[in-house]
């Protein structure tokens, strides 16, 4: 073996090999053919486990990175004039296309999000 201990590479070795234990190979079996699949974990502090937790945060802040690149590339865009200099009527219509989705993301999360 070569360097460090590969769990996902000696997996997929013994599924090729067929050497993977029949206890372990029934599974994945198991789990196509459930009409129902139940998740059970322990709660911390009544919040997700950490792995969890750490995967919907990594997730969310990277959407959020994400979102937040595009607004300033598409108003950057704006902007910018036609040489390439600041363009009065570019920040016209950021400031336009700001001001109809404000209160448009304001309706829809008053429509879609529940109420106390």
């Amino acid at each position: 073996m070569d360097g460090h201990f590969k769990l996902q590479a000696e997996q997929m070795r013994a599924v090729e090999d067929g050497s993977l234990d029949t206890a372990v190979g029934e599974h994945p079996d198991r789990l196509l053919t459930a009409d129902l699949l139940v998740l059970s974990f322990p709660m911390w502090w009544f919040s997700l486990p950490a792995i969890l937790k750490g995967t919907a945060s990594g997730l969310l802040n990277s959407l959020r990175q994400t979102g937040g690149a595009l607004a300033v590339a598409l108003f950057g865009s704006l902007l910018a004039g036609p040489g390439g200099g600041f363009s009065l009527d570019g920040m016209r219509i950021g400031l336009l296309a700001v001001g109809a989705l404000l209160p448009a993301t304001t309706a829809l999360s008053r429509i879609l999000l529940p109420r106390a």
